[in-house]
């Protein structure tokens, strides 16, 4: 996904460290699940992007400030009527309460309606089509860093 790349990256750190637990805690009895859930309603954006924009743009260098530019950090996003969020967290909470009290809980719960498909279309496509879903159904980003745009003459 575009402009998620630390977000992919922590989720990425988050599987290898649950499949790294699993092998290692076997020998104990300890069982490790993963659980992935997909779009599910929460805070994890409710903020003030301008108060953090304004923010950010005060603690960055002026190489940063020049290479981006103040609107940048305004992060415009583009409203996206692609993906339904789930506003019941209950199957989260299922998996949850599964995982802890199965005697053998899943290694991987993966719960919502995106959570199996764009992970195996992404996993499964090849790097051109990949590149191609990426960039068209994760474009919420509707401004450009300077450093980037073309100047027009």
């Amino acid at each position: 996904m575009p402009f998620f790349a630390i977000y992919n990256a922590s989720k990425a750190a988050v599987k290898m460290l649950t499949e790294t637990w699993s092998y290692e805690l076997l020998p104990w009895g300890v069982k490790v699940s993963l659980i992935t859930p997909s779009a599910f309603q929460t805070d994890i954006i409710q903020y003030d992007r301008g108060e953090i924009a304004t923010r950010w743009w005060k603690e960055a260098d002026e190489e940063v400030q020049r290479d981006f530019g103040q609107d940048f950090f305004r992060m415009n996003m583009r409203p996206s009527g692609r993906f339904r969020v789930c506003k019941d967290l209950s199957p989260v909470a299922n998996s949850i309460i599964h995982a802890l009290s199965a005697e053998k809980p899943r290694p991987l719960y993966r719960v919502g309606q995106w959570s199996t498909l764009l992970p195996n279309l992404f996993k499964f496509s090849p790097q051109p089509l990949r590149y191609v879903l990426g960039s068209s159904v994760f474009n919420f980003i509707t401004d450009q860093p300077l450093g980037v745009q073309t100047k027009s003459k």
